[in-house]
């Protein structure tokens, strides 16, 4: 189960494309008052996120990849607009 941290989380973007990861390898997510607590496999057999050595820290560091990734989404947007301006302007000055 270790390649559910070292390969699952490390390459996931945010905690929804993680949990999707899990899903479509038959790894539910189990909760205790509408906590993830771990997960679940189709034996019904359940691991702890401290079972699997995933701490919150890694959750903390998956938000922030999550954050990361839309700030540079809006960065390649500012990007593109700045482009679009530009090109216009020098066709104005023709």
């Amino acid at each position: 189960m270790k390649f559910i941290k070292h390969k699952l989380l490390a390459s996931s973007h945010s905690m929804g494309e993680f949990y999707d990861k899990l899903e479509n390898l038959g790894l539910n997510i189990y909760h205790k008052k509408g906590i993830p607590l771990g997960i679940e496999d189709i034996d019904g057999k359940r691991y702890s996120w401290q079972k699997l050595a995933i701490r919150e820290k890694d959750f903390e560091m998956l938000n922030s990849r999550h954050h990361m990734k839309q700030i540079h989404q809006r960065l390649d947007k500012l990007e593109k607009l700045q482009k679009i301006r530009e090109e216009k302007e020098n066709h104005l000055e023709r």
